[in-house]
């Protein structure tokens, strides 16, 4: 006999769930049992019952207690696609590097940030950087694992390495723009003058300025 079932691995809050291959969401109840279900749909809040309801919901085979600072409506989690294991592996490297660290006075070098992030290129994308991010940090459990001084310096060097190719092009047009606007203003201030343009009046305009003497 075959099986065709399939199932990923989701990480929420630091546990390891196995739920429907086809589940696009995870989340707690809040009635008092805090039952945990995966759902192939968004799920929507009945406040008159604190639960979730959502189309082909599975019961994910655990039970979540909240602290008072808690609130199980924050607990629906995004799950849509391969899942989370690239958390896992994530969190296993940081792990490691984590120690490395250790032993040359706790620095992540650059080095160790780009062996660790290599496996995760087609993972974490420059787009949706700083919400796989979020989520990783929620549901991943890597802070019981690294320092909290550690995961901000690989936060630091994460977004830095991956800001979004448009907005480098973008940056790249509103310099030209402004150059432009700068060339402009010193035709018109030559035309005003009837001068012919010189380089001295371009650097002028553009705000630069040389010690002759």
């Amino acid at each position: 006999m075959k099986l065709d079932f399939k199932q990923k691995i989701v990480m929420f809050y630091g546990n390891i769930l196995r739920i429907n291959g086809d589940a696009m969401y995870v989340a707690a109840d809040g009635n008092g049992n805090g039952e945990v279900f995966s759902y192939n749909d968004k799920p929507i809040i009945l406040e008159n019952e604190n639960i979730w309801k959502g189309l082909y919901s599975t019961y994910a085979g655990a039970v979540a207690t909240f602290d008072e600072n808690e609130d199980w409506k924050d607990t629906l989690t995004n799950c849509e696609g391969e899942g989370h294991e690239w958390m896992l592996t994530l969190r296993n490297r940081m792990a490691i590097e984590f120690m490395r660290a250790n032993l040359h006075e706790g620095i992540l070098t650059d080095e160790a940030f780009r062996s660790t992030i290599a496996s995760l290129k087609d993972t974490i994308t420059p787009a949706s950087v700083k919400e796989q991010w979020d989520s990783f940090y929620k549901h991943s459990g890597v802070t019981t694992v690294v320092s909290k001084e550690f995961v901000d310096a690989f936060k630091e060097k994460l977004f830095q390495e991956t800001v979004p190719l448009s907005k480098r092009r973008n940056s790249f047009i509103q310099k030209t723009i402004a150059f432009l606007s700068v060339i402009t203003m010193a035709l018109v201030l030559s035309f005003q003058s009837r001068r012919i343009l010189s380089p001295w009046i371009v650097m002028t305009a553009c705000g630069h300025t040389k010690n002759t003497r």
